[in-house]
């Protein structure tokens, strides 16, 4: 679990990353980024009911992004407001190694230098 200060919680400061940050779309995440003036990293990962109408499917997706997310907050530079969303076909995935392995493609694209 991220702590209370790490986390965007507000739907207004998800909404202006997502409205005004860039983005990377990868097969099964689409990643939100944001240069902002505080001095940490914020982060918010979110699974609608495009992923599933299943409560249970959606939160397996949220905890397999908050998963993958704790391996590169270590690299993202401060000042960065981040939100990850599960594309619809995440559900389908077996693992994190195979979310991670989907996202190394991608990685030179990222915001934050991380070999995945």
């Amino acid at each position: 679990m991220f702590s209370r200060k790490s986390r965007l919680s507000r739907s207004k400061d998800i909404e202006r990353v997502v409205r005004f940050g860039s983005r990377l779309v990868t097969p099964y995440i689409v990643i939100y980024y944001l240069q902002t003036e505080g001095e940490g990293v914020r982060l918010a990962c979110v699974a609608g009911k495009k992923v599933s109408l299943s409560s249970v499917r959606r939160h397996r997706a949220q905890r397999l992004l908050r998963s993958l997310a704790k391996e590169f907050i270590a690299n993202i530079p401060a000042g960065m407001d981040l939100v990850w969303v599960g594309q619809s076909n995440i559900d389908k995935i077996e693992g994190l190694s195979d979310l991670r392995q989907s996202l190394a493609p991608f990685a030179d694209r990222l915001p934050f230098n991380k070999v995945v």
